[in-house]
């Protein structure tokens, strides 16, 4: 079966600036994997991968959202067009929100203003459902927690870090 989906590009400098956005609708067989030119995206050339290196570097973060005709996100993919060597920064505007708490389940929302590299958390006796994700500027994500197999539930508190923060954002039910 051959899927239509629609591909979002975004591409992002200096942490917060949004520098592109562009859309598309490609074909791919169903399991398959294909490339895709972000050029095509664009009404004019951009060195997104750097390769060229004409003058300093466009944008340092590149993402990619692939969603069915509903508009239902199936995926994510980020690249650092410059490498994962970052500037580590003291705000990026990061917060976390505990949206519902049950013996079985933390939700916590995460939302950041600037970009965040590699978050992951620190939070003793809990597993997030996801870590070390790219998180883009504005971006917003729900990450579930539950506790570790085979252990009584601890109350719920630690940290957020990510790789470009010095320090970490206390969360806590």
């Amino acid at each position: 079966q051959t899927c239509a989906l629609p591909i979002s590009l975004r591409a992002w400098k200096d942490g917060e600036t949004q520098v592109a956005q562009g859309t598309w609708r490609t074909t791919a067989p169903a399991r398959s994997v294909s490339a895709v030119d972000w050029a095509e995206a664009f009404e004019w050339f951009g060195d997104w991968s750097w390769f060229y290196r004409f003058g300093p570097l466009g944008a340092q973060v590149l993402e990619a959202v692939w969603s069915d005709d509903s508009g239902q996100e199936r995926g994510r993919a980020v690249m650092l067009a410059g490498g994962q060597n970052l500037p580590i920064e003291r705000d990026l505007g990061l917060c976390a929100q505990v949206l519902s708490s049950s013996p079985e389940a933390v939700n916590v929302r995460v939302q950041t203003r600037r970009f965040a590299q590699g978050l992951h958390w620190d939070v003793p006796g809990w597993l997030p459902d996801q870590a070390h994700a790219h998180l883009v500027p504005g971006g917003e994500r729900v990450v579930r927690f539950t506790p570790m197999p085979g252990r009584p539930a601890k109350s719920f508190s630690g940290q957020l870090l990510a790789l470009n923060l010095v320090g970490a954002v206390s969360i806590q039910a």
